[in-house]
């Protein structure tokens, strides 16, 4: 059991000024424990003061249960006794133990709590905690407009999410002592709202000046608030839905009083436009559902634009390296054109050779036919000579041996020997 133990929960619509006030419970001596979601520039630029592990806790859930903090029509009550509920409300009992370790006094904020507040109610009833819930005001036209900025979430749907997280902050935090705090109030009166914080926590805490000076001139600076408009603002613009209007004008009188007014015309009013909310219900379930479907519809045409750009890209790359191709063959095509009129020059110039050689070879064949058939008549006209002279040598060689050249011997050498004699002389 946690009874002597202290939980603040801050609830209220997004960019309604839940960051400012929560900082200020530090003022007062609350702990916000030491896992805070860091600042972000243009939107939260010195912090959003959330515990990480609870709002990763949060933001799974509703994750889980196809919800989230952007879905107007009030969150499924009925799943509290799903496992997947069963397992948050273990995990967020088991965050919580942990955070009041070392404290006394813990400040929890996470917008999400406007819906989720009825799942961890019986955990903190099971523990034991004093509970106290600070719910945020700021008018609404500032909360739409801030949101639309950030999220591009359009005007009307804006207010009436801020309608939708403002009157289920109302419906069900009735069980537990609670303050209306008002983001404006908190910036032009710092001191008052802060010592109004304080009463109404009962935290006997001495405020150092130092600290109220750091929150009020260094945190609270006129760059937190991005927007500002007046309550004339709002009744004055006809596009305002009138539960806005008179919702928002209850909160201006709650923020007014030193505690949380339980007359029974401020809780009539209250219930009266809880009523009418049970009423748009549907209409906001439909809304939500279409605008799911049109978010879808968005999606897969991302995606399919995504896609044609994609494939465009790759024609065009298909494209580009067809044409480098085509380009590279006409290159090659074109030197093989070249290389083939080369050989077509070379093949007609030894066209030209052979039939020259050939004219050639025609002229040495007539040449060899006319040498052949001189040579022939040269062995014809040896053969004769020859055979002449061999009846020639037949001849001599009968006369040589007949018995007439040797009787007339000795006439043939005084013949001789005269003609030598008359060469000598």
């Amino acid at each position: 059991m946690l009874n002597q133990k202290h939980l603040i929960i801050v609830l209220g619509m997004h960019r309604s000024g839940t960051s400012a006030i929560t900082r200020g419970l530090e003022t007062l001596g609350v702990s916000l424990g030491n896992q805070l979601v860091t600042g972000k520039a243009g939107e939260n630029d010195k912090g959003f003061f959330e515990d990480r592990e609870f709002l990763d806790l949060n933001q799974t859930l509703l994750a889980d249960l196809g919800t989230s903090w952007d879905a107007l029509g009030n969150f499924p009550i009925s799943t509290g006794s799903s496992l997947k509920i069963q397992k948050y409300q273990f995990s967020f009992s088991q965050l919580i133990k942990n955070r009041f370790q070392e404290t006394d006094y813990y400040g929890l904020k996470d917008p999400r709590f406007c819906k989720l507040l009825p799942l961890i109610e019986p955990v903190l009833l099971d523990l034991g905690i004093n509970v106290r819930l600070i719910i945020a005001s700021r008018n609404p036209l500032s909360v739409a407009n801030s949101i639309l900025k950030r999220n591009q979430i359009p005007l009307v749907k804006g207010l009436y999410l801020w309608f939708e997280h403002t009157i289920l902050s109302l419906q069900y935090s009735k069980n537990y002592p609670r303050l209306v705090v008002d983001y404006d109030r908190i910036l032009k009166n710092t001191t008052n709202e802060i010592k109004r914080v304080a009463d109404f926590l009962e935290i006997n805490h001495q405020v150092l000046a130092e600290d109220l000076y750091s929150y009020q001139s260094i945190f609270l600076d006129s760059k937190l608030r991005h927007s500002e408009y007046t309550l004339a603002d709002l009744v004055d613009n006809q596009t305002i839905p009138k539960i806005v209007v008179e919702l928002y004008q209850i909160l201006i009188t709650l923020s007014e009083d030193p505690i949380f007014s339980t007359s029974a015309d401020t809780i009539s009013k209250i219930n009266q436009l809880n009523n009418i909310y049970q009423d748009f219900l549907p209409v906001f379930k439909s809304h939500d559902y279409l605008e799911q479907i049109n978010s879808d519809l968005q999606t897969i045409s991302l995606k399919q634009t995504d896609s044609i750009i994609i494939n465009n890209s790759n024609f065009k790359n298909e494209i580009n390296s067809l044409n480098n191709e085509n380009i590279s063959l006409t290159a090659t095509i074109n030197s093989l054109n070249n290389e083939i009129n080369s050989l077509s020059d070379q093949i007609n110039l030894l066209t030209t050779e052979n039939k020259n050689l050939n004219i050639e070879v025609q002229n040495l064949n007539q040449l060899y036919i006319q040498e052949r058939q001189k040579v022939e008549a040269r062995d014809t006209f040896i053969a004769q000579q020859y055979n002449q002279l061999e009846v020639s040598q037949l001849n001599l060689k009968s006369v040589l041996q007949s018995r007439s050249w040797k009787i007339t011997k000795p006439l043939r050498v005084i013949k001789e020997n005269y003609r030598k004699s008359k060469i000598d002389k």
